[in-house]
């Protein structure tokens, strides 16, 4: 027989009350009930009070704050679809029911004066009048205690996690590229996903090379990125768990602050600080760049202001223009200026007598770094000393009331950007030179075809190579393209672009002649 049949077999017994219980435990909760036993004694009160009990809900592993539980609906729903036929709703004690005082008290009006249901505990008696004022203050002490105990619940789990936060331990559910897993002392800790680490890595490295957030969610969704938004991308790339720290958050009259935590890092501090520089650093309302028009955000006009970039109809298909944002009649064809970069590039690239010549200059740095390295080392250690002092001065300052929280936010990103630079460098000159000599040595080949380079790149990158080489940006005044300063390594092959007119320097330099690749201080 099921529900609905018991339901109206009884409904209209005046012999027999209809009743309904409701049992809950929540995954943290800290109650002396479990669940078989609020059943059990929920059976025992109806049994001794002559009550037919046609069911009992069960949450288990919902909270107490909230009525929003899967079961607890459904008891409502079902309560509301035989009105008047449920005449009881029994349950063990009050702080199984609910341990917000308030949301309680409300839902009690509710189930008892617009559906007609007596609330009961276990600990009550049947003829118990719940219009009573005593009846009443009796109820709400007990959801008063039962609200106080979820508030010492909270505190508890709080600093609790803090604790374990503090000693770089890491409680919650790991993120994306770390698994849960426990210690030999059966702790909480996160370990290294071995294949969703690889794509973590792979955002990182993307980012820094100037790959679009949009490109590099499109290039991990196929090797196994199951969060869809770019927003996850983001996350990721804010997340410091990441770098092998945690963030602990402000609490017991102490800032907020970030700890080394015992987890293996997927990346290193310095990838994470200078991916964070960039992050909060950017311009808000920027336009984003697009594959389409790389110029844009690099190009200005002769007046000053940017050159902006749009479609115009032909007759078969839609042309690229570039056109000044002050002076819209200077309108120039996208596709003539896209080739003159090119050509531009193709003529700064290194010939292989030059290259040949850089790389036997950087192996005698290289070597000379070899010598050096233990003054270089000390020199470094020194910097790195002073960084972590600006940082304690810092924290003090926050903690005293000097500076407001922003102001200390603000410029512990800064520090701490500049002590995992110093600490990657110290790194790098304990590690293996020779190591970085033969990876300096593959890349190199490359800047003898620049156009080529410049192709293989996403947009980001892309932009961030023409910012680099000219600066502060390129100036097109119609026939020829400008720039304010050429980057000094590219200075060896100025006098034939500027000899073709692919490109005028405002400021050259004029004693970078002393070799055929020299710059303008003689490096």
């Amino acid at each position: 027989m099921n529900i609905e049949d018991i339901v109206f077999a009884n409904a209209f017994s005046d012999l027999i009350s209809n009743a309904i219980g409701y049992i809950r435990i929540s995954i943290k909760d800290q109650s002396l009930y479990s669940l078989e036993y609020q059943d059990r004694g929920i059976r025992d009160y109806c049994t001794r009070n002559n009550l037919n009990l046609i069911s009992v809900f069960k949450d288990e592993g919902e909270h107490s704050d909230t009525f929003d539980r899967p079961n607890w609906l459904a008891l409502e729903q079902f309560i509301k679809k035989y009105k008047g036929k449920v005449k009881y709703l029994i349950i063990i004690d009050y702080d199984r029911f609910s341990r917000d005082l308030a949301e309680a008290l409300l839902k009690i009006k509710e189930l008892e004066n617009r559906l007609g249901v007596k609330i009961l505990s276990t600990h009550e008696h049947i003829d118990t009048d719940t219009q009573d004022p005593q009846t009443f203050m009796n109820r709400a002490f007990k959801l008063m205690v039962a609200n106080h105990e979820l508030i010492n619940i909270r505190r508890r789990t709080k600093n609790g996690i803090r604790t374990a936060l503090e000693a770089g331990r890491m409680v919650n559910l790991a993120p994306f590229g770390y698994k849960n897993a426990r210690d030999e002392q059966g702790k909480a800790i996160i370990v290294i996903d071995p294949v969703k680490s690889k794509i973590v890595g792979k955002i990182f490295t993307d980012f820094l090379y100037g790959v679009s957030i949009a490109s590099i969610l499109k290039s991990v969704t196929r090797q196994g990125f199951n969060l869809k938004s770019q927003s996850a991308v983001s996350r990721i790339l804010l997340n410091p768990v990441y770098a092998g720290l945690l963030k602990v958050p402000a609490g017991n009259n102490e800032p907020e602050k970030m700890v080394r935590a015992i987890h293996t890092p997927i990346i290193s501090e310095a990838v994470y600080w200078q991916v964070n520089e960039q992050i909060i650093g950017r311009t808000r309302g920027r336009a984003v760049p697009r594959p389409e028009v790389p110029l844009r955000g690099i190009l200005r006009c002769t007046c000053g202001a940017a050159l902006t970039a749009g479609f115009s109809k032909g007759r078969n298909k839609y042309y690229l223009y570039y056109r000044c944002v002050h002076e819209p009649w200077k309108n120039y064809r996208g596709e003539k200026l896209h080739e003159m970069v090119d050509e531009l590039l193709h003529n700064l690239s290194f010939s292989a007598r030059q290259l040949r010549i850089i790389i036997s200059k950087v192996k005698e740095k290289f070597d000379e770094q070899l010598k050096n390295r233990a003054t270089v080392i000390k020199n470094k250690d020194k910097a790195l000393t002073e960084v972590n002092k600006k940082i304690n001065d810092l924290e003090e300052k926050l903690i005293n009331g000097v500076i407001e929280n922003s102001t200390y936010k603000k410029w512990f990103s800064k520090l701490s950007s500049e002590r995992s630079l110093l600490q990657s460098d110290i790194t790098k000159l304990k590690g293996d030179i020779n190591q970085r000599w033969s990876k300096l040595e593959k890349a190199l080949p490359y800047l003898c075809d620049m156009k080529n380079l410049y192709h293989k790149l996403g947009i980001n990158a892309k932009q961030k190579l023409l910012k680099m080489w000219f600066k502060p940006t390129l100036i097109y005044d119609g026939e020829v393209l400008r720039t304010n300063l050429l980057h000094p390594s590219l200075m060896a092959n100025y006098l034939s672009i500027k000899e073709k007119r692919l490109l005028f320097v405002e400021q050259p330099s004029l004693s970078f002649a002393k070799n055929s690749i020299s710059t303008p201080d003689g490096s």
